[in-house]
């Protein structure tokens, strides 16, 4: 009997320790972003927009970069940063799959100092974790503080934080000049607004996106409000809301406004009628001002004026080192696709 007893027990500890054993090791530890995250000099980003831009933009430069998610690459095809930092050519992409579950033998190869990845992907990081590399989960909950939050994380890391602080300065200084106008736009006074995440799906950007925080800064109303980071809706939910302006991801490279104005069964919607459907230029965190001014400007022009030339060239001197050329303006505005609306002409280098 006391042999018994005595297994018992055995077989007792045996199975807390394996049970303790499988938690830690299915339970992920996301690095918190506090404190000095090491010496980081190569960097892989399994985020996609913004995180690369983020961290181009903090250095003036590409050469931390050593690995971006396979959709922010072919994204980033369509944006100016990609002809002035040549680097973003060769760059790796097969890090992940699109789905986000890394490629272990890549990121080994790539002999990172950090990897980013979103929170959420909690099991992808406790993987990565396991073989050693330091991750760092980074939060989206699409509200201006998380998006200050996250220029400040890749901060820190880079040791960049003065820069941070000088982008924060300025952002600070344009929030308020923007809702000194902005806060006291009556509600009937705002025109319906609806983000396209992916038009193809009619995928439409909710609350929790960080555009639903740009379209009320800039005195519209988001219809996609309700719907969490992203949902795709039916037709029918569009037709619905009769958008007065529709705006859609500069990443969507197969989209043009042009293919919203010639759908058929969209001809009626307000902003259909009146042309007034935008592809947004891709702009991240630390370029934040450039969207809600363009914003500003789109949606009450009669309340917004800016020189956005002049802003988008001032911008990228000061974060990239770039001296943009009237051709790479027009090509960070999508101005030729987006000409197609007379309230587009604003934008014009004539004008």
């Amino acid at each position: 009997m006391k042999k018994f007893f005595l297994f018992t027990f055995i077989a007792i500890i045996c199975g807390v320790i394996y049970l303790v054993n499988t938690t830690s090791k299915n339970t992920p530890q996301v690095a918190a972003p506090s404190g000095h995250i090491g010496h980081v000099e190569r960097i892989i980003s399994l985020c996609k927009h913004p995180i690369p831009i983020i961290i181009m933009g903090l250095d003036a430069s590409d050469r931390r970069l050593v690995g971006i998610h396979p959709v922010a690459k072919l994204s980033m095809q369509s944006n100016v940063l990609y002809k002035y930092f040549t680097g973003l050519q060769k760059i790796s992409d097969k890090i992940c799959s699109k789905s986000f579950s890394p490629n272990i033998e890549e990121l080994i190869r790539l002999k990172p100092d950090m990897i980013l990845n979103w929170s959420r992907y909690a099991e992808a990081i406790a993987q990565m974790q396991g073989f050693g590399f330091n991750v760092v989960g980074i939060n989206y909950d699409g509200s201006d503080q998380n998006d200050r939050d996250m220029i400040h994380i890749v901060a820190q890391a880079m040791g960049r934080e003065a820069m941070a602080d000088s982008i924060m300065q300025l952002r600070d200084s344009t929030l308020r000049q923007i809702r000194t106008v902005s806060d006291n736009i009556l509600s009937e006074k705002r025109p319906k607004v609806i983000f396209f995440y992916n038009y193809e799906t009619l995928c439409v950007g909710g609350e929790k996106c960080y555009e639903n925080f740009c379209i009320n800064l800039a005195g519209g109303r988001n219809m996609g409000a309700g719907l969490g980071i992203d949902r795709c809706v039916n037709l029918e939910q569009i037709l619905e809301w009769d958008p007065d302006i529709i705006l859609f991801g500069g990443w969507l490279n197969t989209t043009d406004p042009e293919d919203i104005y010639q759908n058929p069964i969209l001809a009626d919607l307000s902003a259909v009628r009146n042309r007034r459907v935008f592809k947004a230029p891709i702009w991240a965190s630390n370029e934040s001002i450039l969207i809600w001014k363009w914003m500003a400007e789109l949606i009450q022009p009669d309340l917004f004026d800016y020189n956005m030339r002049e802003e988008i060239r001032t911008s990228y001197s000061w974060q990239y080192k770039i001296n943009l050329t009237e051709s790479d303006i027009d090509q960070v505005l999508f101005y030729q696709a987006n000409a197609a609306s007379p309230f587009y002409t604003k934008f014009n280098s004539k004008d």
